[in-house]
């Protein structure tokens, strides 16, 4: 179950609200960490770097069943220097987080304090190339899915 805090209960009952999402990706090149703002922020002792609206997370979907529900994160019109960045990534069985966050853009800061919404590993990595971009995406999965897969145990000498 979600708590959501008292700062972030009171801005959301306002007429205007603006969320943003913090999604952290552990590539083995590295830990990359993006925020759907316009610009860059820090947070966590962490600097995240603006994408704006070039990133798109699918719907979260949280079920009543006990089932494996995926995510879908994209990154559209990103230069195609990262292609053979994104062609070097194995991101499958690697974590992925995501944190939504009520924000103020009229004194840019954040409103009490981020809610984890999802945890999960990433899988597949798709590449579409254009002629001056490119859209990169990658499936998360709950890490429910791991209950679907048999186990691989042998029962040998």
């Amino acid at each position: 179950m979600k708590t959501i805090g008292s700062a972030m209960q009171t801005a959301l009952a306002s007429s205007h609200v603006q969320f943003i999402a913090f999604i952290e990706c552990d590539f083995l090149s590295g830990v990359q960490r993006y925020t759907t703002c316009g610009y860059s922020l820090n947070w966590n002792g962490y600097s995240w770097l603006g994408l704006g609206g070039i990133v798109s997370i699918s719907e979260i979907k949280e079920t009543a069943e006990l089932e494996a529900v995926g995510v879908k994160l994209e990154i559209s019109g990103a230069p195609l220097a990262t292609l053979s960045l994104a062609l070097q990534e194995k991101p499958q069985g690697r974590s992925a987080k995501i944190w939504f966050a009520v924000f103020d853009s009229d004194t840019g800061l954040l409103v009490g304090s981020p809610m984890a919404e999802y945890v999960g590993r990433m899988d597949t990595l798709s590449i579409a190339r254009g002629d001056s971009s490119c859209t990169i995406a990658v499936n998360v999965e709950s890490r429910m899915s791991d209950f679907a897969r048999p186990a691989a145990g042998r029962l040998t000498d």
